[in-house]
């Protein structure tokens, strides 16, 4: 035992040590949130920060999910409280969050602490406080600093709380319950926990010669109560754990029940997170769920129904799963029938899951964050503490991490006796009540070895990474297990630091510079191309929060980013794999944009693209194509966005199509165009007969149809003059 892995002396020193880690904390957050309060994305958040706030305002205004809850409820419900209390503005509901989540290097630093000492803890601490990810998801409105909240929490109740407790179980039930709320991956812990449990209280209580003494409370003893049988006490931990768990899951089951009638736990979207990964088109990282499967549009927005506003996504994956089905779906269908396609996709095609597998394994270990609702390479530009904190990255600090886990891990020994009077092992997970003379004291390992709270610790971190490799791999869903992992790659730190010292052999110094080498050598290449230069889609985002925010001058060079980011997709021939890029019509943003400020030569190449690229245009933005290609001249290309104008009659109003017809067939002297024209105009007559201006209209026609039958010397109606400086607006 080094002074680096000494326990804290006293319990005044350990909160010492914990209110100066949250002391850094509350200050690196608060600047960082200081920094970035005018950032766009952040007063106007955008995608998944968007999506989460919505809802959360939707649920104060009483707008409940109409069908059984989509995810973990949690966080939406976290959002809604803050907002109802502190009020609407996502500043406030961030500041709020940023604070509570300044509390994860505190828990990081307790569980740290228990498992390796003093020091070694206080560094886990201070990683935690510092580490960029981590403080960058503590501002962002998703449920990753609420869930590492939670996780942690959960790991700092299981290791510093003695066993013998009756209300630890029960606590440690509903905390789980909690983390599964906000995101149900923790339920994979469960019956690694309940196995643990078993383990530990059966391999416990047969080392002490009072045969569970440590589990008998000071009453029974007094009274003479012999100590329950281990089987009796192992059964009665797994059980109060079970009953913490359910007493918090159970209401939100039968919520699901009662009102979307299907008995769905939690949330109905396992198994469209499945597919997503493992699928023909998945790329392991954040692929949309319906790209490149055959659906043009999706399920039509409600007017009344706030929800059908918020989750285009579900949207999607309803369209698709009911077109397969034939029928109308519920939430729980839609997500069995994905389960279904999913796992016959794995079983059908096991070497593509298998290489896709491996693939995630190496994501992981990446150095790169994958964004998944804004650029978070981006977000440096709105704080100078952040982009200096980001140095210290996951590709230093996973090769460490790993170091540490293998060298905690390295011995095994679950009950080493030690007798009275001999120094007391570090971090023994109980230590027995002294039975007299010589006799035994069963206590557990230091550091290094199996101990209880490092069996808690490694089955926590393993539950959420094994079965993680069989999802996406991005930042978000990433950042709960690199809280995790932080105090292993404090205490690899400190174990590698000590191999400089003087007496350690040359071959044990080699083996750990290659292990973290090769380590970090995979962490810090861009493995299956996982590090991308462009993220299309968010950049779409970006720009469209200056906008809404009025930031005119931020907005030109988002634009710019924004339309290099699209041209490489059209280089490479397809869009950035998202919901957004196919589904939200970003050319057709750009169009619009660009005409409205009167810069026809990018109005009229991205209304090309969009005519060529977006298979179902918004309407509106198709007429106003039209009218800036015969604006300009370009005969052709208005004559076949004509045609998509016709074609689509129905979306469009009727004197809308009415007078494109009329404009073309006066400007171009196109016969057929007026012909059309009148006879639309005779329909809409029939049905509006007192409708004066379709009586003017059809006068005109007939009057342009009467001029164009006359010889070409004689014709007076000439096509206007085109302008070029300005597009029609």
């Amino acid at each position: 035992m080094t002074a680096w892995t000494e326990p804290c002396p006293s319990r005044r020193h350990l909160w010492l040590l914990a209110s100066v880690i949250c002391a850094i904390a509350v200050v690196i957050r608060g600047t960082v949130y200081l920094e970035a309060r005018d950032w766009p994305l952040f007063t106007h958040p955008q995608i998944d920060e968007g999506t989460a706030y919505q809802i959360g305002l939707a649920f104060i205004d009483g707008h409940l999910p109409p069908e059984v809850y989509l995810k973990g409820p949690l966080y939406m419900y976290f959002v809604g409280a803050v907002a109802w209390v502190f009020g609407r503005d996502p500043m406030t509901v961030r500041l709020v969050q940023a604070l509570l989540s300044s509390l994860s290097p505190v828990l990081i630093f307790l569980i740290a602490e228990r498992l390796f000492g003093r020091w070694v803890g206080f560094i886990a601490g201070l990683l935690g406080a510092v580490f960029w990810t981590i403080v960058y998801y503590s501002l962002v409105l998703v449920d990753a600093a609420l869930t590492t909240l939670l996780y942690l929490l959960l790991l700092c109740l299981l290791v510093r709380v003695e066993d013998g407790r009756a209300w630890k179980w029960p606590l440690c039930g509903g905390v789980l319950a909690l983390g599964a709320l906000s995101r149900p991956s923790v339920l994979a812990f469960a019956p690694v926990l309940a196995v643990l449990v078993l383990f530990v209280t059966l391999r416990r209580v047969p080392s002490s010669p009072v045969s569970g003494a440590e589990f008998v409370s000071s009453t029974a003893k007094a009274m003479g109560h012999p100590p329950p049988s281990p089987w009796r006490t192992a059964l009665r931990h797994v059980i109060t754990l079970t009953l913490g768990c359910l007493a918090v899951i159970l209401p939100v089951t039968l919520r699901n029940r009662i009102v979307g009638g299907e008995w769905v736990l939690i949330g109905a979207y396992g198994g469209q997170n499945l597919w997503i990964a493992n699928s023909p088109r998945s790329d392991g990282k954040n692929v949309p769920i319906l790209v490149g499967e055959g659906v043009p549009k999706v399920s039509p927005i409600e007017p009344n129904d706030v929800w059908t506003h918020i989750s285009m996504g579900n949207r999607i994956a309803r369209y698709y799963a009911e077109r397969a089905a034939g029928r109308r779906l519920k939430f729980g269908e839609i997500d069995a029938y994905f389960g279904r396609i999913g796992r016959e996709y794995i079983l059908n095609h096991p070497k593509e899951f298998l290489y896709k597998t491996f693939k995630r394994f190496c994501f992981f270990l990446n150095a790169h964050e994958y964004p998944n609702e804004a650029d978070i390479y981006w977000f440096r530009e709105a704080s100078r503490l952040i982009k200096a904190l980001s140095h210290l990255h996951f590709g230093i600090l996973c090769p460490v991490a790993v170091v540490g886990v293998v060298l905690a891990s390295a011995k095994r020994s679950w009950g080493r006796v030690q007798k009275r009077g001999q120094a007391p092992c570090r971090n023994a997970s109980s230590v027995g009540p002294s039975t007299g003379g010589a006799e035994p004291v069963p206590v557990f390992e230091p550091c290094g070895n199996w101990t209880p709270p490092l069996a808690y610790s490694v089955g926590l971190l393993g539950s959420l990474w094994l079965p993680g490799l069989f999802f996406v791999i991005n930042a978000r869903f990433r950042i709960v297990i690199v809280a995790l992992m932080i105090p292993f790659a404090a205490y690899g730190a400190v174990r590698l630091i000590a191999l400089c010292q003087p007496g350690v052999s040359w071959l044990r110094r080699a083996a750990a510079v290659i292990a973290v080498a090769g380590l970090a050598a995979v962490s810090n290449t861009n493995l299956f191309g996982y590090a991308e230069k462009y993220y299309t889609d968010h950049r779409l985002a970006y720009a469209v929060a200056c906008k809404q925010a009025g930031r005119e001058d931020l907005l030109t060079e988002a634009l710019e980013r924004f339309e290099q980011a699209l041209d490489e997709d059209f280089r490479i021939g397809h869009f950035t794999q998202t919901a957004v890029m196919e589904h939200a019509h970003p050319i057709g943003w750009l169009f619009y944009h660009y005409l409205q400020r009167g810069y026809t030569p990018k109005a009229f190449r991205y209304g090309s693209l969009m005519m060529k690229h977006d298979p179902e245009p918004v309407p509106f933005l198709v007429v106003a194509f039209f009218h800036l290609a015969v604006d300009t001249g370009h005969q052709e290309v208005a004559r076949q966005t004509l045609e998509t104008v016709a074609r689509n009659a129905h979306l469009h109003d009727p004197a809308e199509v009415v007078h494109c017809l009329i404009r073309f067939g006066e400007t171009y002297q196109d016969k057929s165009a007026l012909l059309r024209a009148l006879e639309r105009l005779r329909n809409l007559l029939r049905q509006n007969p007192a409708e004066i201006k379709y009586h003017i209209a059809l006068n005109h026609v007939q009057d342009l149809l009467v001029k164009s039958t006359r010889p070409a010397t004689t014709a007076t109606t000439t096509a206007p003059a085109v302008p070029t400086d300005r597009a029609r607006k």
